[in-house]
């Protein structure tokens, strides 16, 4: 009896069982949601960013802002300069600066959208059409900041949050609210 040569059933289905394991784990870790880790990522990009700001404003002695884009896609945060207006003598303008080895301008992952931003009960957003500063003073101090940031694909909410006096933003999984403005009457 001759054996002819090529695959066998037994040989056919154990190949194909192969591959499909194969796939399906190349198609799960191409699936895999990155929402987690691009937050995180926002989260340590932003501080960095306001470090930096905080140490080039006490070092050159000039207000440095964080400009945050979100008429942009994706929405953009990017590390501003206040200098000299040369067009108008005695005013001054905020550039976009550049520092060697430090990140000036930031994208945000697609996976993520800016929602609102707050500073104290001022959402920003919506009085300065799509965009908001975050300015430092020469001395590195900000202003009570709220970002407020939505996953796009699934119903994620997180919150950084910035005090005046503390260092880095802080990071909460889910949305806080802005303090209520204080009403006129007595």
């Amino acid at each position: 009896m001759q054996h002819k040569p090529g695959f066998g059933l037994l040989e056919a289905l154990l190949t194909l069982a192969i591959v499909l394991v194969m796939a399906s784990v190349i198609t799960t870790s191409m699936i895999r949601d990155s929402t987690p880790d691009d937050l995180k990522n926002i989260f340590f990009t932003i501080n960095n960013m306001m470090n930096t700001a905080r140490r080039e404003a006490s070092t050159k002695h000039c207000a440095m802002r964080l400009h945050i884009y979100t008429n942009t896609s994706p929405h953009t945060i990017t590390l501003e300069q206040e200098t000299p207006n040369l067009e108008n003598p005695g005013s001054s303008k905020f550039v976009p600066t550049s520092i060697i080895g430090e990140i000036t301008s930031y994208r945000i992952p697609t996976t993520w959208a800016i929602t609102a931003v707050y500073q104290a009960s001022t959402e920003l957003l919506v009085e300065n059409k799509k965009h908001a500063t975050c300015a430092l003073a020469p001395t590195g101090i900000l202003p009570p900041l709220l970002i407020h940031l939505q996953a796009t694909k699934t119903k994620q909410v997180a919150t950084l949050k910035a005090e005046p006096f503390l260092r880095n933003f802080t990071l909460h999984h889910q949305r806080i609210a802005p303090p209520k403005k204080a009403s006129g009457k007595k």
